[in-house]
């Protein structure tokens, strides 16, 4: 078993520039460490994030504009919290085949890339993931998506907002980092900067209201 927590200081202090190991043997792992590994770094790279903020418009600054490119290739004053957590996943799985850590015995897809459908939308992300990815809330964990859908009065619009969890607080409450959030109560879409929150696992009532959980990696 790899002991992947030595040396994961300097390996986020190198985690948003461009240099990157020269070679490095292969670490072979199960798909079940792989995936505990990941949702680890994951929520790591997210809390690196809190505390960014928006500069002087809406959806504007070089952080912020880098979560939204690197989900559609170009920059634009877009709503953030979907491509802020797509950004944190693709920082992972370019870290994992940096530092050559892959799955013992694949040759499909050897450093288990994550299973996001590659959007910027919420629901989008919802209904395009592999439905395999779902959880229920009673069995949600760290490292995994919370999705909310918004809603004017009783009707169902198309916008919703996304984090990521970060701890389980009990039966009713978890954690998460959020992007395009704000400190306020309730769950805010198109806020100024990324947060850590506490929320109810489930909203089934008000504004915004919780469509479901995913995985991020598949752990087979």
């Amino acid at each position: 078993m790899i002991s992947w927590l030595t040396g994961i200081v300097s390996w986020f202090e190198s985690l948003h520039g461009n240099s990157t190991p020269s070679g490095p043997a292969a670490q072979l792992v199960t798909p079940a460490q792989m995936y505990a590994q990941k949702t680890v770094a994951f929520q790591a790279v997210a809390e690196s994030f809190v505390g960014v903020h928006d500069l002087s418009a809406t959806n504007v600054g070089p952080v912020i504009e880098g979560f939204i490119e690197s989900v559609k290739g170009y920059v634009g004053q877009d709503p953030w919290c979907c491509a802020f957590v797509q950004y944190c996943a693709k920082q992972v799985d370019k870290q994992f085949q940096a530092k050559n850590i892959r799955l013992s015995g694949s040759e499909s897809d050897p450093f288990m890339s994550n299973w996001l459908y590659q959007t910027e939308l919420c629901l989008a992300l919802w209904n395009l993931t592999p439905a395999s990815a779902r959880v229920s809330p009673a069995d949600v964990e760290p490292g995994m998506l919370i999705i909310w859908q918004e809603y004017s009065g009783d009707t169902p619009t198309s916008s919703g907002h996304v984090g990521i969890v970060t701890g389980i607080i009990d039966d009713q409450f978890i954690s998460t980092v959020e992007g395009n959030t704000t400190g306020a109560a309730g769950v805010v879409r198109l806020g100024d900067g990324v947060y850590n929150k506490t929320r109810h696992r489930v909203y089934d009532t008000g504004p915004m209201r919780t469509v479901g959980y995913l995985r991020v990696w598949p752990t087979v």
